[in-house]
């Protein structure tokens, strides 16, 4: 077969798919048909990158809020503050707002990704217990996927889960009354109510709370697929 014949065959099949067709328009036409070799590389090229396994993400976006009684607050966070509502019979200020957008490439560490096997396919009685307890410390270290635990855990109480509308997508959120004084800096999800599996860690800026705040935590599991 002539090198010609055989570049349009080459062009013919690349062009029954969409991956193909942009290596049609993109790579092919503007070569021509002067240099078979040529265009074979540049094929190899182009279309490995663009034809990736089939994969599903894993990942977290986390909100964070501090509230504080109105009484509290200066004159500069009452001004600042987002809203004011009532939290427990008490008007509280929303002095402080910190978010993680969501991200496949942080926060799940590997013990997460592990326990979520056993989650999802182990019928033994070691199946690992679902992520229900927020916690939240005053360690600044960076996140790393090795990573067990909060580097300066100071509370952890369960947390209240709920489906979302999107696929794949859930919420797990928690309240936080405050009773002492922590310059929080991270927080993570847990399968215990004192150590057992963590699921996920971040950090954040330094939030100086008080004794009297109160701590949101929202946090949003997401699985999909590209």
């Amino acid at each position: 077969m002539s090198p010609r014949k055989s570049i349009r065959k080459l062009v013919a099949w690349l062009e029954r798919g969409k991956n193909r067709w942009n290596f049609v328009r993109k790579v092919v036409r503007p070569l021509g048909h002067g240099s078979h070799e040529k265009i074979r590389k540049r094929f190899i090229a182009e279309t490995i990158p663009m034809n990736p396994e089939p994969v599903c993400l894993i990942g977290v976006s986390r909100r964070i809020e501090v509230w504080r009684p109105v009484e509290n607050c200066t004159l500069e966070q009452l001004e600042d503050a987002e809203r004011i509502e009532e939290i427990d019979g008490i008007e509280k200020a929303l002095i402080e707002i910190d978010e993680k957008l969501l991200d496949f490439k942080d926060l799940v560490v590997n013990a997460g990704l592990n326990a979520l096997c056993g989650q999802a396919f182990d019928s033994s009685g070691s199946r690992p217990a679902v992520f229900n307890y927020v916690a939240i410390g005053t360690d600044n270290t960076a996140p790393a996927a090795g990573q067990t635990a909060l580097g300066a855990e100071v509370m952890r109480e369960q947390g209240t889960y709920a489906k979302d509308a999107g696929d794949g997508e859930c919420s797990m959120d928690n309240e936080f009354s405050i009773t002492n004084t922590y310059a929080l800096n991270e927080c993570g999800l847990f399968n215990d109510p004192s150590s057992g599996t963590m699921y996920c860690r971040d950090t954040y800026t330094t939030k100086n709370v008080v004794s009297g705040d109160t701590v949101k935590v929202f946090y949003t599991p997401k699985f999909e697929t590209p």
